[in-house]
């Protein structure tokens, strides 16, 4: 949860190196990444950034997108289904657990 220990004056709407280098930073130091999507999802323009990053640095197979009871994946997010089957309520504790699927 990178806005959980971010910096005060991380401005997450504007693309700079500075925004660029905390989430590598914070990304290279996390197992696993976990993409939660709401049912009105509005992802970030990082979002697709951080996605490749840490595929690119972890693998997919320590990449999950989490999906509630009642959501699916929304249309023109396909690309998401690279990272297998979504992860629901029943299979998340496990993927937490092993941080991988």
């Amino acid at each position: 949860m990178d806005w959980k220990d971010s910096l005060g004056e991380l401005d997450r709407k504007k693309v700079d190196r500075q925004t660029a280098d905390y989430l590598r930073t914070i990304m290279r130091h996390a197992s696993s990444f976990l993409l939660v999507i709401g049912e009105k999802p509005s992802l970030s323009a990082w979002t697709p950034w951080e996605l490749g990053f840490f595929d690119g640095r972890q693998s997919a197979r320590r990449i999950g997108i989490y999906l509630p009871d009642g959501v699916s994946l929304p249309t023109g997010m396909e690309y998401l289904q690279l990272y297998g089957s979504p992860v629901r309520r029943e299979g998340l504790q496990e993927f937490l657990e092993k941080g991988c699927r």
